[in-house]
C-alpha cells in the first residue's frame, strides 16, 4: 500500500514543485471511475522518464481505460497557453495513452492545449478539453473531431467575455457527453448528442457542482445539501432518431415534472405526467388529471379520473368511468 502511494505521488508530482496534483486529480474523478492503476514506484518512474524525452515536467490524470488493459493520461510541460486576455491561463499539456504493462506508449495529440480526457463505455474513444472546447478522438481511426455544442468562445468586447468547456464525461450508454462550462462570471453545464454534437439541455450560468450521470444514462442534479437529487430522462431513441425534444421529464423523490433545454424547468411536483402536444400535457395530482402549460400553470384544473395528450386540438379524459373529449378550455364536447 505505501508503494501504491508513493508511486502515486511521484505520478502526480512530476518534478515535485506542485504537491497539490495528486488532490486535483483525486477531485476530478467521479465516483466508481477508474483513476490509478496499481504501479510500482520503479514502473511510474519509468513511465514519467519516457514521456520527459519528449519535454514532459509533469504526468497527472491518469485513467484506466473500461477494460483496464489502457491508461490515458495528461503530460505537461513549462509553457502555458492563454484561452483570451491575461487571467485565463493553463500549462501545455499533451494526451498520451499507454498498455498498462507500460508498453506501447502513444501520444494522441500534439497541440499542447488538451486536458481532462474521459474513455467512452466501449473504450473506443476518448473524448477532452481542447482550446476552451471539447472534442473527441477515435482510437480506432485517430479521427479527432469537434463538439459542435461544446465549442469555446473568445469575443474580446471585455475580459470576461468567453466561453469556455472542459471536464467532459460520456453517459453509460455512450449516446450522450456531459461537460461543464464557465467563464468570469460563473459556470454551468451543458448535454450534448455525442454523435451529432447537438446540445440538449443545460445552464451556462448555473451551479453545477453536483451534475453527474447515473447507471441508467439519465443526468443528476444535487440541490443543496440534505434534498433529495433530481433527475433527468433523455429519450436516446428519438434523439439518435434526429428528434431534438424541447422538454424532458425530470423526477425527485417520487414526483414529477419536466426540464427545459430553454434553461426553465417546472419543479417535479406531480404523481404522474404525459408528454406535452400543442403546448399542454396531462398531469396528475392527487389522484387526478389535469392539464398545464411549458410554464407549469395549471389551465385544466385536475378533475378527471385519467387524460391524454391533446391531438388536432382535443384530448381523451375519463370522467364518472366514461371516455370523452374536451377542447383546450376542458370543455366537454
Amino acid at each position: 500500500m505505501r508503494s501504491i502511494l508513493l508511486g502515486l505521488i511521484v505520478l502526480a508530482a512530476g518534478v515535485g514543485d506542485r504537491a497539490d496534483e495528486l488532490t486535483i486529480a483525486k477531485r476530478m474523478a467521479p465516483a466508481g471511475e477508474r483513476s490509478y492503476p496499481k504501479r510500482s514506484v520503479a514502473e511510474l518512474s519509468q513511465l514519467l522518464k519516457r514521456v520527459r524525452a519528449a519535454g514532459v515536467k509533469r504526468v497527472r490524470t491518469p485513467k484506466l481505460s473500461p477494460a483496464g488493459d489502457r491508461m490515458v493520461f495528461v503530460g505537461e510541460f513549462n509553457a502555458v497557453w492563454r484561452f483570451v486576455g491575461i487571467q485565463i491561463f493553463r500549462p501545455r499539456t499533451d494526451l498520451w495513452l499507454i498498455n498498462r504493462d507500460l508498453t506501447g506508449l502513444r501520444r494522441l495529440t500534439r497541440n499542447g492545449y488538451s486536458d481532462d480526457p474521459d474513455w467512452s463505455p466501449s473504450g473506443n474513444k476518448i473524448a477532452f478539453a481542447q482550446s476552451g472546447g471539447i472534442r473527441v478522438i477515435d482510437l480506432q481511426t485517430n479521427e479527432v473531431r469537434k463538439i459542435r455544442g461544446l465549442r469555446g468562445s473568445r469575443r474580446y468586447t471585455w475580459e470576461g467575455d468567453y466561453q469556455m468547456y472542459e471536464t467532459p464525461r460520456w453517459s453509460p450508454n455512450e449516446r450522450g457527453i456531459l461537460a461543464f462550462s464557465g467563464n468570469s462570471m460563473g459556470g454551468g453545464f451543458v448535454v450534448v448528442d455525442a454523435r451529432s454534437g447537438s446540445r440538449l439541455t443545460g445552464t451556462d450560468n448555473g451551479d453545477a457542482d453536483f451534475v453527474s450521470w447515473d447507471k441508467k444514462s439519465r443526468l443528476i442534479l444535487m440541490g443543496t445539501p440534505g434534498t433529495p437529487p433530481e433527475r433527468i430522462f433523455f429519450d436516446w431513441v428519438a434523439i439518435a432518431n434526429g428528434r431534438r425534444p424541447r422538454i424532458f421529464l425530470a423526477e425527485r423523490n417520487g414526483l414529477y415534472g419536466f426540464f427545459s433545454n430553454e434553461r426553465s424547468m417546472i419543479e417535479p411536483r406531480f404523481n404522474q405526467i404525459g408528454r406535452f402536444s400543442q403546448g399542454l400535457a396531462p398531469v396528475a395530482l392527487h389522484g387526478k388529471w389535469g392539464f398545464i402549460d411549458t410554464e407549469g400553470r395549471m389551465i385544466i384544473e385536475p378533475r378527471f379520473e385519467r387524460a391524454s395528450a391533446f391531438s388536432k386540438g382535443a384530448a381523451r379524459v375519463k370522467l364518472a368511468g366514461k371516455w370523452r373529449l374536451i377542447n383546450r378550455r376542458g370543455s366537454l364536447r
